[in-house]
């Protein structure tokens, strides 16, 4: 049946729950609020604050950076080197000699054997990985704080359940024990009376101590206490229509599932660096240079020259002792090892969406199912109890229904719970729990803006691409791992 809300939580009435506690202390002295918090406040609150989150945010930057690191292979390079020396050397008709340099130098790649193009390839699948690790942690944060909130929900209506049963049951003592006073109770109705309220209160103290517990997971998700909370919504309108399209949309949007893709991309990628270790570089090299030099003795002078070079400089292994080769089998195995890492996260991703989806369905049919039984044993209860006024009805009876009625209470408001962290689990599999929380992705982590500010960062020339071409011309031979 079509719901608007899982539960029937208003105000929590933390001075009643918590009375004694430090964190109720903490709770009174914070400003209420005059509206309730939603469920998309809550979870944008945490994507907002959540340290996680920011730590996997600078992963990210760093591994911007390792990507213009890699692009610099195609970008040159300058260095100015400067020497002063002295020489004394008292045989000599010159005693001494003092000298001193200045050269500007600089290179340009223009051929590196597809080192460069490989190692540009491997950066740019991690900073992709990094990517979808922060999407990732997002999902994680977002189902972790709806869990929270539901966990609040779920302790302060097993709660509420509890305090009215109790209430129920001492009233029902104190009329069994005026009914003794009166000769129409027997001390064993009194004893049994006064054994479930024992029982009720012990089960009220263990659900406040459960309301303290969900608040504590609440502060650890989102960074403070919660405060007046509307009830869970039915998350129905944002999952998948069907159990193939949650898995179609696993396969093609899980951020978990993206950052192993990417990351055995990488690995690829490393394969055929290693390989371009075994071909030639060729690079366009320059120099400017000023030296001088003074001879001092019985015929003093010195000397002042200037020098420009410029040329080709070509390099090529010959032999490394087998490390080369070496390396690329080391990376040939790194790639079926993360190949294999992806198998096993899709399959981890695809079970997470069977299982979410199958116990949402299950979920929903026990709350329709115990809603009805909700109903059927609070008439049953009343029933009982206008039959036991009239004496057609035992204490014990009007007891088990009245504990009937608790039982049918608790387990519609667990199916509540269940349905809604099922379906929460649904969405972060299949990357539409932001949607909920209305928490836009952030631009910068977009993955062309991502390559953009890394591409035409410090360093950046015209001729990066030409060169980038150029380098491309003898690509190793990818090795299919």
């Amino acid at each position: 049946m079509p719901l608007k809300y899982l539960g029937q939580i208003s105000n929590f009435g933390y001075r009643r729950i918590l009375c004694g506690s430090c964190l109720a202390v903490a709770l009174l002295i914070l400003p209420q609020p005059s509206t309730a918090e939603t469920l998309a406040d809550v979870l944008a609150e945490a994507a907002r604050s959540h340290p996680e989150l920011k730590s996997q945010y600078e992963q990210v930057l760093a591994a911007r950076e390792s990507y213009v690191q890699a692009r610099s292979a195609w970008r040159p390079s300058a260095g100015i080197t400067g020497q002063v020396s002295t020489e004394r050397d008292r045989p000599n008709a010159y005693g001494q000699i003092n000298s001193s340099g200045l050269a500007l130098s600089a290179t340009q790649p223009l051929y590196t054997g597809g080192r460069g193009a490989a190692a540009v390839a491997e950066a740019k699948a991690t900073l992709f990985a990094a990517k979808h690790s922060y999407d990732q942690a997002l999902q994680s944060v977002l189902l972790q704080a709806a869990t929270a909130y539901a966990d609040v929900q779920l302790a302060q209506n097993s709660l509420d359940i509890e305090v009215r049963n109790l209430a129920e049951l001492r009233s029902h003592l104190d009329q069994s024990s005026a009914q003794k006073t009166a000769g129409d109770a027997t001390r064993t109705d009194v004893a049994e009376a006064e054994t479930r309220v024992a029982l009720a209160d012990a089960a009220t103290t263990s659900a406040r101590g459960q309301v303290e517990a969900a608040i504590a997971g609440f502060v650890q998700a989102v960074g403070r206490p919660p405060q007046t909370l509307e009830p869970i919504p039915d998350l129905a309108p944002f999952t998948p229509p069907s159990l193939a399209s949650a898995l179609d949309a696993a396969d093609t949007e899980n951020p978990a599932l993206l950052a192993a893709e990417s990351t055995e991309h990488a690995a690829r990628a490393g394969i055929d660096r290693a390989r371009a270790g075994l071909r030639p570089s060729l690079s366009l090299t320059g120099s400017y240079g000023l030296s001088d030099t003074g001879y001092f003795g019985t015929d003093p002078f010195s000397q002042t020259g200037r020098k420009l070079s410029a040329g080709l400089s070509f390099s090529a292994p010959l032999l490394q002792g087998g490390a080369l080769q070496s390396q690329v089998r080391q990376a040939a195995h790194l790639a079926n090892a993360q190949r294999e890492t992806t198998e096993a996260t899709r399959r981890q991703v695809l079970l997470v969406v069977t299982q979410s989806w199958s116990q949402a369905q299950a979920a929903r049919r026990n709350f329709g199912l115990l809603g009805s039984a909700v109903d059927a044993a609070a008439r049953a209860t009343e029933g009982v109890r206008q039959e036991e006024k009239a004496g057609f009805r035992s204490t014990f009876e009007l007891l088990d229904a009245q504990s009937q009625l608790v039982t049918a209470e608790t387990a519609r408001a667990q199916a509540a719970h269940d349905l809604f962290i099922a379906q929460a689990t649904l969405l972060a599999a299949t990357h539409g729990l932001q949607t909920v929380a209305g928490v836009k992705d952030r631009l910068e982590l977009g993955e062309d803006r991502l390559l953009r500010d890394a591409t035409f960062s410090l360093g950046w020339t015209p001729w990066e691409d030409a060169v980038r071409v150029l380098d491309k011309l003898q690509e190793p031979r990818r090795v299919q791992p």
